[in-house]
């Protein structure tokens, strides 16, 4: 599921200026709006927020998409948010040099890591979410909690003394 709040939209915002970064000074390539220039050709690339248990980030080659797990949001280091979007990156340059038919960390992917000297923390595709799964709780356990005190809020404007009383 794609999510879209202000939250995850100033994410984003975060997000593709790092992937600016990323692509002009790492990676030597031209990155214009929302379009990466490679080999001559202008392609696009979009960047969203999904939930998902386990999977942080993933690179969608039909639609030329990153897609970021809404957890980097609030408990994602911005080494490991870094990391995880060269890792996809690398899958998009992957997929402009070879197409879609290769395995998905096989020989052809490890060659674009090694291309741009990225290391294992970029190439290996996993990073330790048990903390980031714990966090998660916390979060959604939070979420609850505010709900609950939303919907008190307006039952204290209720027109029922008693019940705005006891809100």
């Amino acid at each position: 599921m794609i999510i879209y709040s202000k939250t995850s939209l100033a994410f984003i915002k975060k997000v593709r200026l790092l992937a600016k970064n990323i692509l002009i000074n790492e990676m030597g390539l031209q990155f214009k709006r929302t379009r990466l220039y490679y080999k001559k050709y202008f392609y696009p690339l979009e960047f969203v927020v999904f939930e998902h248990p386990n999977i942080l980030g993933k690179y969608e080659y039909q639609l030329y998409r990153i897609s970021l797990n809404k957890s980097l949001i609030y408990q994602g280091s911005d080494i490991d948010l870094k990391n995880i979007l060269r890792h996809e990156l690398c899958h998009f340059i992957c997929y402009l040099e070879h197409g879609h038919n290769h395995p998905a960390h096989g020989v052809e992917f490890q060659e674009v890591c090694k291309k741009f000297n990225y290391d294992k923390n970029v190439s290996s595709a996993s990073i330790e979410i048990s903390s980031l799964q714990i966090d998660q709780q916390r979060t959604s356990q939070s979420e609850v909690i505010v709900t609950k005190i939303k919907k008190l809020l307006r039952l204290a404007e209720s027109d029922n003394a008693h019940e705005a009383e006891i809100a």
